[in-house]
């Protein structure tokens, strides 16, 4: 109760409520050590001792923004489709992951695409590799199903998002006229992309100079950054 009423009253009334003013500076040590690779990949390593346990997360600065005319969902559909590319005869990506992490999701915006795992600390070179192969988007080592399944996997991903209901002029309304937010991602043609387009996608759009990979958890900087 004293917490609640303290709370309603300003500082100069607090004496008179028995209470203290008093002042502690808000202290937050973490080590945060940035840096860029000669391909231009942005990296950020944030340690801490804490957890035996590692997150790998993967930012592309790409999102719905970058869906052609005519081809609205592409980037979302690409990157579901990143999760069945392959080495040839080996296992996908997501395979993968779902031996070596313990959790991992994506996810994709106007602006971007983003990607995370977490793990065991001694998995991290593996999940760092699995990222590597997802970023050199080997498209010829995805099986042909993985699209029409991803594609129905969007489709309903959208449904459930009732972009196409109601709220869908929300967007225009916020952002008029040629607002690049203007009109909502409703992955409307989703239909007609084809295999082809999803892997110029990826070829083109996951690059080192388009991703930020930020490592932390249990790891030691000078070997984190060696890997």
């Amino acid at each position: 109760a004293a917490l609640v009423g303290a709370a309603c009253v300003s500082s100069s009334a607090l004496p008179r409520a028995g209470l203290r003013v008093g002042r502690r500076p808000l202290e937050i040590r973490r080590e945060i050590v940035t840096f860029r690779l000669d391909s231009g990949l942005r990296v950020a390593l944030v340690p801490d001792s804490r957890t035996n346990l590692v997150s790998v997360d993967v930012r592309y600065t790409t999102g719905a923004l970058d869906d052609p005319p005519g081809q609205s969902g592409l980037a979302h559909l690409a990157e579901h489709i990143s999760f069945g590319i392959a080495q040839p005869g080996g296992a996908t990506v997501a395979q993968r992951l779902e031996e070596a992490a313990l959790v991992f999701e994506a996810y994709t915006t106007w602006d971007e695409t983003h990607f995370a795992s977490l793990a065991l600390a001694p998995r991290l070179a593996d999940v760092l590799a699995i990222e590597a192969t997802r970023m050199a988007a080997p498209c010829g080592g995805i099986a042909p199903e993985v699209l029409e399944r991803e594609r129905d996997v969007v489709d309903n991903e959208l449904r459930g998002r009732d972009t196409r209901g109601p709220w869908a002029p929300l967007a225009a309304r916020l952002f008029p006229g040629d607002h690049p937010y203007g009109e909502q991602a409703t992955g409307a043609d989703l239909g007609a992309i084809r295999l082809a387009d999803a892997c110029g996608f990826l070829a083109g759009r996951y690059a080192p100079s388009r991703a930020i990979l930020v490592l932390g958890g249990a790891l030691e900087v000078r070997s984190a950054r060696a890997l």
